[in-house]
């Protein structure tokens, strides 16, 4: 093969190595500052696009502002107006129609397409998750519920990585949602957060335990009214409606596997704290996890102390359970003793001095009171007031006519080992100490009572 420098003299070569050698210097000159140039433009392009993703990011936090804002001025004008509508239809369809929850749901889930994947989606959709739930129950007859079910939806296949997904388990519940809920909690179990996971296996055992707990009730409520259908009609009509929405599953089998899926919980995710709660919302998601929870402010437990009293709440408080003992001095130093009743049907109430509802109770608890006051029936309190003297007061006072313990907080012993999570809190003991009921109020409350009297008295005449 031809060499082109086999050719040239030794001078003709010198001089052809010193050119090339020039030549390849220019080239690597020419390289760098290319190189260079071609680093100075990547930057400044790269900093324009972070400048554009801040400015998307703060347009659309000004645009989710913006939306609260009206949303909030409309509310404040429908609550205004609704006050003056007495009948209970007219309200109904006042609020279907006209509540800014069931006509502004559309623009919440425009704008999280508009900014998907982003705190202003995801707090989008949390805003829609928490009114529907938490003001109507998920009701397929109000719109809202309908857009929660596609808030669920988009969560499931969005915002699994979301690091506040959590904070959405709060508010989901068995019923017309509970299809999209259920699908939610099963993709969060995939999370890259551990936290997140945790929750979401807690809040599954969690659901499914008040589930079965809830058809229990409902099968119980029917069963007491069987024997007065028109007098309780309207409340039949509801519960046999809620026990279809929930479903036809076995309370029993329901109640082991929640058991076990708690066991999962204490093992797996026993030192994560439980979630933080946050408010229902429309302001952006941003939540703090600090040891002590925002909204309560008590100090957050672990879910491993949660998922044991969660146990303990399936097997010692579930309805046809005999009651757990309460043992301690009275508000007034006396010892007062749950199990000294049995032979006497309880209502045993929580409750705490500030509690609108628990309050509004205490009239027709005196009744109760003053009515069966010679035969075997006894209603008991426990008492959350932070200071003893607000019950002394109100004993003093006679507007509590029933021997009460005291708990010191609505994070009490007693409270904690009778799982009470809502107030009043009210269960219902007969004669030989078995929890018959739990929750009821009103005209339901006494004719338990008078059924479960009638049974203590046929029993020991």
């Amino acid at each position: 093969m031809f060499d082109p420098q086999s050719a040239l003299t030794t001078r003709q070569r010198s001089e052809f190595e010193r050119v090339s050698s020039m030549v390849g210097l220019r080239a690597l000159w020419l390289f760098l500052i290319l190189f260079v140039l071609t680093l100075l433009l990547s930057d400044h392009l790269w900093a324009d696009e972070v400048d554009r993703d801040d400015d998307a990011s703060a347009g659309g936090e000004l645009d989710f502002a913006a939306l609260a804002d009206r949303y909030v001025i409309e509310r404040d004008r429908f609550y205004r107006e609704v006050e003056n509508v007495t009948d209970p239809d007219a309200r109904i369809r006042a609020f279907a129609e006209h509540d800014p929850a069931n006509t502004m749901f559309n623009e919440f889930l425009d704008l999280e397409r508009g900014h998907r994947g982003t705190k202003v989606g995801f707090s989008a959709l949390y805003h829609l998750v928490s009114v529907a739930f938490a003001s109507y129950g998920c009701d397929p007859a109000y719109p809202v519920s309908e857009a929660a079910h596609e808030a669920l939806q988009r969560l499931a296949e969005h915002y699994t990585g979301e690091p506040d997904l959590d904070v959405v388990f709060w508010w989901l519940s068995p019923g017309p949602c509970g299809d999209d809920a259920r699908a939610l909690l099963e993709r969060a179990a995939d999370s890259p957060h551990r936290h997140v996971r945790g929750a979401a296996l807690f809040t599954s055992a969690d659901k499914l335990a008040n589930q079965a707990e809830t058809l229990t009730m409902l099968g119980g409520l029917l069963d007491l009214t069987e024997d007065n259908p028109d007098q309780f009609q309207t409340e039949r009509t509801n519960w046999i409606r809620l026990r279809e929405t929930l479903g036809s599953i076995d309370p029993d089998v329901a109640r082991k596997s929640a058991l076990r899926m708690f066991e999962q919980v204490a093992e797996e995710y026993g030192d994560i704290l439980e979630t933080p709660r946050f408010p229902d919302g429309l302001k952006l998601v941003n939540v703090e996890r600090s040891g002590i929870d925002e909204i309560s402010g008590r100090e957050r437990r672990s879910l491993a102390e949660l998922a044991e009293q969660k146990r303990s709440a399936i097997t010692t408080l579930a309805i046809g359970q005999t009651a757990p003992e309460i043992d301690g001095p009275d508000a007034f130093g006396q010892q007062l003793k749950l199990s000294d009743h049995y032979g006497e049907v309880v209502v045993l109430m929580f409750s705490f001095k500030g509690c609108v509802p628990c309050e509004a109770m205490y009239p027709r608890n005196r009744e109760l009171v003053k009515m069966y006051h010679d035969r075997p029936f006894r209603l008991l309190g426990v008492m959350g007031d932070e200071e003893l003297a607000t019950v002394e007061e109100a004993v003093r006072e006679e507007k509590i006519t029933w021997d009460v313990w005291w708990d010191g907080s609505t994070q009490g012993p007693i409270h904690s080992r009778w799982n009470v999570e809502s107030w009043p809190e009210i269960y219902v003991l007969d004669h030989h100490g078995v929890i018959r009921y739990r929750k009821l109020r009103g005209e339901l409350l006494a004719h338990a009572v008078a059924k479960l009297v009638a049974e203590a008295e046929k029993d020991f005449p």
